[in-house]
């Protein structure tokens, strides 16, 4: 049932947005470049005529559109064998220049057309020299070292760079695939899965690598015997390719840091970082950790010729933190840790179990959580509490956090129980995998749970039009058993605006909300704001709303994605709006009906039919669509539920379609039909709840 739901929001998501005709973008090619360079990049996307600009986070990179390529055709021999893709189909070439100064690291890129702003790709800022396929397919002298290739595999397609590398280096290349484009909607297992092999001047195999430790993207870290030519070879796992499977391999004698210890540190304070790797200057970090809001910080260090090294999320805490420095295998010798503490650790490779003990009073909630695995951490963690007549209390050893929208094996462990002595109670941390390694590092968290939450906007990027009313979804992420309403606000709003019902309230994870721009709204581009409130025990808790991309991996699965930015393209009005004047919550019974008043505003000139229905599909609400037809100014809509959960909240908006005929231009194709246009329209959102008897 959880399939045909998604399936059928994704065929809605998809619907609606080839009515609305909002740009998307599937691909970047190449997916970064040089500091200090001016180049082109091919995106390839759909809905991408009439651009306006590109988009780009951060300082010092800027693009400037120079134009549509052809369709692909693929009624022609394809030399690549590529699936076809309607939603890459169309391609646009932007010429990119990135300043000498710029920061190094993943940046958003949007394209901007006169329908708004497209989805966020990643384009990658870097300081190696770039090369791009066919380049250095096509050369037959190999390419100095280190360098970066960028390269893209099509359906049975292997890709072949050759590069010098001298005896006594070690050589690192260094995948960047499914860290640029997180995850595929219509592929399994939902990203390019690409694979290392590297071979010497002969043929032969001398390192091979499909996934570097938890990352689906594959490093090869290899000593170089003697001086001679080597050859990286590159290729889906199964073959598969499309013009979307696009790569950065980073090659050369480069700095990398395969792990560090502790995993994070405490705000305010300064911390030493041991690192383990290859080609670092320096095997130790001093890192000053800043005091904000912010619980993880990127790190990198450093190697020959100030060259940086692959990046890593360090965790920040406001909790007193310790490293364990004495062993503590067995229950006899548990290390003692106390509550609002947090414990580094590392799993050593003779090591599969960590003690530890607290006291605690009777009936008092106590959380253990282990971070490791958000963090790169290979430790599979399992938690289990016992009592000091050795009985099991609460056990725990996959605790997901949707917070993390790149992770898709929640290895990490999360235990909240209630004690039911005044007693001395043991936590055993194990390592599901078997005994650890200098990589198994952790944090260990004890303290009583604080309810607490995050908050996800959906999509990082809103098209309005003067005198209408756009949509977007707030996804609530509870944590430790916080239940309660959760109030929003936007911040520094342009006088004019307003927003629809904005509370997500007990028993609730996500809300839609609706934002109305005034008739003489300045066009142009508003970087939007969010947060939300919500009291605890009389303590109130504020709690950024970040922009996030929802993205399928593999048909079925959904994640959000961080973004940097909310971002609204202010356009010009439609020739018609739609309002439904309620301002109050209504509340309904488990199977129940209402009629409301859905009125349309239509310009002088506009008489086309426009058929409404409801925006979204919620299970256990429904409508039948309703057709405005000539001069109809007002209907009545009829709204049902059917099994509707008591409690449950939701959030209304009425959409509006009309379908403008196609206007003529030129000769038309024999078998080519001209497109008709679409225009839609939302209304103000306004709240149905379902009494709770």
């Amino acid at each position: 049932m959880r399939l045909l739901q998604i399936l059928f929001l994704s065929f809605f998501s998809f619907f609606c947005s080839i009515l609305m005709a909002t740009p998307h973008i599937g691909y970047i090619y190449p997916s970064g470049g040089q500091r200090g360079t001016t180049f082109d990049i091919t995106i390839g996307g759909q809905n991408m005529d009439e651009i306006t600009g590109l988009f780009i986070s951060g300082e010092g990179v800027n693009g400037q559109f120079i134009k549509i390529l052809p369709k692909l055709n693929r009624d022609k021999k394809d030399v690549n064998r590529e699936q076809e893709n309607e939603q890459i189909s169309e391609r646009v070439i932007f010429t990119i220049r990135i300043d000498k100064k710029a920061k190094l690291g993943m940046r958003d890129l949007r394209i901007q057309t006169k329908n708004g702003f497209s989805n966020r790709l990643f384009f990658e800022v870097g300081e190696l020299t770039e090369t791009i396929e066919p380049a250095y397919v096509e050369s037959i002298q190999p390419i100095a070292t280190p360098f970066i290739a960028n390269g893209q595999i099509f359906p049975g397609k292997t890709d072949k760079i050759k590069f010098k590398a001298n005896k006594g280096e070690t050589i690192v290349c260094h995948t960047k695939a499914r860290a640029l484009i997180p995850y595929l909607a219509d592929a399994v297992p939902g990203w390019f899965q690409a694979v290392l092999t590297l071979k010497d001047k002969n043929g032969n195999e001398v390192a091979f690598n499909d996934d570097y430790m938890l990352s689906p993207d594959p490093v090869i870290i290899y000593k170089i015997p003697q001086t001679q030519h080597y050859t990286l070879e590159i290729r889906d796992a199964i073959y598969r390719g499309r013009a979307d499977f696009v790569y950065r391999i980073a090659i050369g004698a480069l700095p990398y840091v395969t792990s560090f210890f502790p995993l994070g540190g405490q705000k305010g304070k300064s911390v030493k970082v041991d690192l383990k790797g290859v080609n670092l200057t320096k095997n130790q970090l001093q890192v000053k950790i800043p005091l904000s809001n912010e619980n993880k910080i990127q790190l990198s260090a450093e190697g020959n010729q100030h060259i940086a090294s692959n990046s890593f999320m360090f965790a920040t805490s406001n909790y007193r933190e310790y490293t364990s420095s004495k062993k503590h295998l067995t229950k006899k010798d548990a290390l003692p840790i106390s509550l609002k503490t947090i414990m580094n650790g590392q799993m050593n490779s003779n090591e599969q179990y960590h003690w530890f003990k607290f006291e605690a009073e009777r009936k008092e909630q106590i959380m253990v959580e282990v971070n490791a695995r958000r963090l790169g951490s290979p430790l599979d963690a399992q938690i289990t509490i016992f009592n000091s007549n050795n009985q099991i209390i609460a056990q725990n050893d996959d605790f997901a956090d949707k917070s993390e929208g790149m992770v898709t094996h929640h290895a990490d462990a999360k235990v909240i129980f209630k004690t039911w002595k005044t007693d001395t109670y043991y936590i055993r941390l194990r390592n599901l995998q078997g005994t650890g390694s200098v990589h198994h590092n952790y944090r260990l968290l004890l303290d009583r749970p604080k309810p607490d939450f995050s908050l996800r906007i959906e999509p990082s990027n809103l098209t309005i039009n003067r005198g209408n009313t756009a949509a977007f979804t707030v996804h609530a992420l509870r944590k430790n058993g916080f239940k309660g309403n959760i109030e929003l606000d936007f911040k520094a709003l342009p006088k004019g605006y307003t927003y629809s019902n904005n509370i997500i309230k007990k028993g609730n994870n996500k809300l839609m909300m609706t934002i109305t721009a005034p008739s003489n709204a300045k066009l142009g581009i508003l970087n939007l704001q969010m947060e939300g409130w919500a009291n605890y025990k009389g303590e109130r808790i504020v709690r950024k709303a970040e922009p996030a991309e929802e993205l399928m991996q593999a048909f079925l699965y959904l994640h959000l994605l961080p973004a940097k930015d909310f971002l609204a393209t202010v356009v010009p009005s439609l020739p018609y709006r739609i309002s439904t004047g309620i301002e109050n919550t209504i509340a309904m019974g488990e199977n129940d009906s209402i009629r409301i008043k859905v009125k349309l505003d239509r310009n002088d000139n506009f008489s086309i039919p426009v058929r409404v229905f409801l925006s979204s599909y919620n299970k256990g609400i429904k409508a039948k669509p309703i057709v405005f037809k000539d001069d109809m100014r007002e209907v009545s809509f009829k709204i049902e539920t059917y099994n509707a959960k008591p409690g449950s909240q939701y959030a209304v908006s009425i959409k509006g379609i009309a379908k403008k005929a196609a206007i003529k231009k030129g000769k038309k194709k024999k078998g080519k039909k001209n497109k008709a246009e679409f225009i839609t329209v939302l209304s103000p959102a306004f709240e149905l709840e379902i009494k709770d008897d």
